[in-house]
């Protein structure tokens, strides 16, 4: 998995730059915040009267959207639980579209600056 991650990158990323690595993370938190927190967990918060449910079956699906390995699957659901929360307890969307933005950008630089496994 490893691998296969950081050959996709080195293809598709690789000659990029800091701020354009930068814009991609904060693309990504964006477009998947709005999507999963802003239109899923806020409409099934409203729609099943839960808001614990509707963060759990938002985290659900983000863990499916992210389901490369079943240990990948596991990590982005319980991304998802914490980025829920933080939605819920700050009442502000741009808190976990900043958070997961700021993830990404972490692990672009990181797989970038780390060098090949064998």
């Amino acid at each position: 998995m490893d691998q296969l991650v950081r050959e996709l990158f080195r293809q598709y990323m690789g000659r990029l730059n800091f701020f354009q690595l930068a814009l991609i993370a904060a693309l990504a938190g964006i477009g998947e915040e709005l999507f999963f927190r802003g239109l899923l967990q806020l409409g099934m918060s409203g729609f099943l009267n839960n808001v614990w449910l509707a963060v759990l079956i938002t985290s659900l699906f983000f863990g499916l959207a992210h389901a490369v390995t079943l240990t990948y699957f596991f990590f982005a659901f319980l991304a998802s639980l914490y980025l829920g929360f933080l939605f819920e307890y700050t009442g502000n969307l741009i808190v976990p579209i900043a958070v997961h933005a700021l993830y990404d950008f972490a692990v672009f630089l990181y797989i970038r600056h780390t060098p090949k496994t064998a």
